[in-house]
């Protein structure tokens, strides 16, 4: 670290001499200048003396007439010139120009050899670059935007008396000011010194030509209508994490490939797993090339307002919510019975040469298990079929029963989590003994991380199938099917008594062939159970297990009751299926990155249920959180997020209804009745939203007939 300061302190050193001596050969070009300034103006008084009163050819003066000798209107009245005059200062403002030419040309290039030398240190580097500017003319600078300049590059700029382009100053309202406004008079001046033509330079003309920034282009980002990207505490969701870049950070880092770590700029995201991967990863997984375009937001959002916390605070005292704060209930849990406990055996691989976390930790990161090795004795890898946040699947055959299974690999799977996982699994065959429905889960071992091996389900997910056939689920009636198996496997869940609480289209598998009443057709299966709990009626009393965890599942299919912290039922996974549904339809997703916080999914929902008041006030006096930090006071309560700076931002969306997804008109369509679904599931009020069996009963588009047909 020491020499690092040591190394950053003579580059600064060196770099400040340069700057000294760039000064100095600048303010000898400026005297240059200013001589011959001097030596212009004196020629020009001499032809006007000399040509005020012409000689005739007779040899008597006499006053020049206006065909002889044109008049110049100035300031200080009218000057004749001649066409002597006019040749002689001709060829000064030529001589001029080539010598301000010539050393313009010779302080830029030390510039930008000061600027590369200065590139170690931020100071050094923004002295460079503002040389350049201001000694190039031509330089293409648009109004409103801002660069940093040291003190000597300041005071350069007020001693100068040529038209440097420095940064327009912007007006009170944000709207830059004219490149024209922005040159002082004597600068204008100085101008016409030069040019006694009258007509523009070819500098004077690119400036006032010079495309203008439209209002509101060229602010500082904080002042600019959109959507911060910072997420501080105080967030709805601030039990996860996100990241937001340091704007002034000079650090460059070259991205890599999620699967291959090749360090290229040209990477591609994939909204499966949210990593970034390189064209031939991208291609040897899809088979096919990366689109290269990232997915828009499913509903634009936008600020609606800025407050600041005094204000906020003083409009909720004064328009408070009756009825908030809820009244808590702290009750015992009844102690839990053991009849019908299970005991599992879980096979631990025991390696000799590893012992402790860092022996672990090496041996995690070498690409185990590879193509053909065997697991626990009896899985034999064939190849990577998928991969997620937390896990990734691989393809094996069972050396013992034979067939294909499906052998999940785990970042992070501790004891508690497995137990959780065989606890649901128990729950569902018991519900699902055929395993027509769900994955059946057939066993689990440790081997440095944890596995679990399930049953194999030949089939794509819906994301990777939207991905690679934009219009795929544009049809209806393929759409069809996702919301008829999803509906169907949320009924089966419900009498299990489980949430799964991550319902997405990349955890919905479309299968080509099920066998039915009617022959073959395509069914729509759930997977994947890391995230599922137990319903909130299957808990013991006085538990809430989303408030006490901070909510879990997918950010982007949250529902308005996980965001408030509220009891979580299976009514929250029909939300996740309408959102599904939408996304498919129309290739957008409500969460992309990070920046998709807890503030943005919720301003995103209440635009597709049509809330242009926000969150119902009944629905936010049952939350235990402090909503007066969260959402703006009555009569609009618009979730609010704080921004880098400090402030309160109100998001709202940018539409509101169903038209952005399903397009105008759809009630008159034929997506009447997909729409009618959709608006069934995407009740905000979990107490007023109908469960999955109500939705395949009451709405046509997955009655059972329609489902089969076309």
């Amino acid at each position: 670290m020491g020499c690092g300061a040591s190394a950053n302190a003579g580059q600064l050193r060196e770099a400040c001499l340069q700057v000294d001596e760039l000064q100095k050969k600048l303010a000898a070009s400026e005297a240059e200048k200013g001589e011959l300034h001097r030596q212009l103006k004196v020629r020009q008084q001499e032809t006007i003396v000399v040509e005020s009163v012409p000689a005739s050819p007779s040899g008597c003066s006499k006053p020049a007439t206006k065909e002889e000798c044109p008049q110049k209107s100035t300031a200080g009245g009218s000057i004749a010139t001649c066409p002597e005059a006019s040749h002689k200062e001709s060829d000064a403002s030529t001589e001029f120009a080539a010598e301000k030419d010539t050393a313009k040309a010779q302080q830029i290039s030390e510039s930008g050899a000061l600027a590369e030398a200065g590139s170690g240190g931020k100071g050094e580097s923004h002295l460079g670059t503002r040389a350049a500017e201001e000694l190039l003319p031509e330089a293409s600078i648009l109004p409103g935007v801002v660069c940093e300049a040291s003190e000597h590059s300041r005071i350069n700029t007020e001693q100068d008396d040529l038209p440097a382009l420095s940064p327009c100053p912007t007006q009170a309202d944000g709207a830059p000011h004219s490149t024209k406004e922005s040159l002082s008079h004597d600068t204008l001046q100085d101008h016409e010194d030069a040019n006694p033509s009258g007509k523009p330079s070819d500098e004077a003309e690119q400036l006032s030509q010079a495309p203008k920034a439209p209002s509101g282009e060229g602010q500082p980002k904080h002042l600019q209508p959109a959507v911060s990207e910072a997420k501080l505490s105080g967030s709805i969701g601030s039990t996860a994490s996100t990241c937001t870049p340091n704007a002034n950070s000079a650090v460059i880092s070259i991205p890599t490939c999620h699967q291959c770590a090749l360090e290229t700029p040209d990477l591609y995201l994939d909204t499966s797993d949210m990593n970034r991967y390189c064209e031939q990863c991208w291609s040897d997984f899809y088979g096919r090339p990366p689109s290269g375009s990232e997915s828009q937001p499913l509903v634009g959002v936008e600020v609606a307002d800025v407050w600041v916390e005094d204000r906020l605070a003083q409009l909720w005292a004064e328009h408070g919510l009756p009825g908030w704060p809820p009244t808590m209930v702290h009750s015992t849990p009844s102690p839990l019975s053991p009849e019908g406990d299970e005991w599992s055996a879980v096979n631990v691989r025991i390696r000799r040469e590893i012992v402790g976390p860092h022996a672990r930790e090496q041996s995690n990161s070498d690409g185990h298990p590879y193509d053909g090795e065997v697991l626990a004795r009896r899985y034999r890898v064939r190849h990577a079929v998928g991969e997620g946040h937390f896990t990734k699947a691989f393809m094996a055959e069972d050396l013992q029963d034979g067939g294909l299974v499906c052998v999940k690999r785990h970042r992070n799977l501790s004891v508690e989590a497995l137990a959780d996982l065989l606890v649901l699994a128990k729950r569902i065959s018991d519900q699902d003994e055929d395993a027509t429905m769900f994955p059946r889960l057939l066993g689990s071992f440790y081997d440095v991380v944890g596995y679990t091996v399930e049953s194999l389900l030949e089939g794509r997910n819906c994301l990777s199938i939207a991905q690679s056939d934009v219009g795929f689920f544009r049809a209806l009636k393929n759409l069809r099917f996702v919301a008829a198996g999803a509906l169907e496997g949320l009924v089966a869940l419900e009498r299990a008594g489980v949430v799964h609480n991550d319902v997405k289209p990349d955890n919905l598998i479309w299968t080509e062939a099920c066998a039915g009443d009617q022959g073959a057709k395509p069914c729509v299966k759930i997977v994947d159970f890391g995230c599922a709990r137990l319903d909130m009626r299957e808990e013991p009393v006085g538990r809430n297990w989303s408030l006490a965890e901070g909510g879990a599942g997918h950010l982007g299919k949250w529902s308005p009751e996980m965001a408030l912290r509220l009891p979580i039922t299976h009514k929250g996974d029909v939300w996740g299926v309408a959102i599904s549904l939408c996304e498919l339809h129309c290739a957008r997703l409500m969460w992309r990155s990070e920046a998709d916080t807890a503030e943005v999914i919720l301003a995103q929902a209440l635009g597709l249920c049509g809330l242009t008041n926000g969150l119902p006030a009944s629905l936010l006096r049952r939350s235990p959180l402090d909503v007066r930090q969260l959402y703006t006071p009555a009569p609009y309560h618009f979730p609010v997020r704080q921004n880098a700076l400090g402030q309160l931002e109100a998001l709202r969306p940018t539409r509101w209804g169903l038209e952005q997804v399903l397009g105008d008109g759809w009630r008159d369509g034929d997506k009447a009745n997909l729409g009618e679904l959709i608006e069934r599931a995407l009740v905000v009020d979990p107490t007023c939203r109908p469960c999955a069996l109500d939705l395949l009963e009451c709405c046509s588009f997955v009655a059972t007939s329609d489902a089969q047909g076309t």
